[in-house]
């Protein structure tokens, strides 16, 4: 994890869900936080992913990282690439 301190460049924020993307050392990092899980957020939950993507591709960047162990969400996205495997965790990377 970054040692310096946080700095989120890109926040989508609802009442279930907070998206947040993490610029550290020239990568980013995607933070997500589900306050309420439901099936029906699946579908918004999916374009605010898209969205995080999107932004980062506009700002030049050329992969999202993350590190979880909530797969089921990584299989929301087809794209994701595990990269690593520490314990339950995962270090998943996204093309932009």
């Amino acid at each position: 994890m970054c040692e310096e301190a946080r700095s989120y460049v890109f926040t989508i924020e609802e009442d279930e869900y907070r998206f947040r993307l993490e610029e550290c050392e020239g990568l980013l990092f995607l933070h997500v936080d589900v306050y309420e899980w439901g099936l029906s957020l699946c579908k918004e939950m999916k374009l605010a992913f898209e969205e995080c993507l999107a932004w980062a591709k506009d700002q030049g960047h050329t992969h999202v990282m993350a590190y979880t162990e909530n797969h089921h969400f990584v299989a929301m996205s087809k794209s994701a690439e595990l990269v690593e495997t520490r314990g339950t965790y995962g270090v998943y990377v996204w093309a932009v």
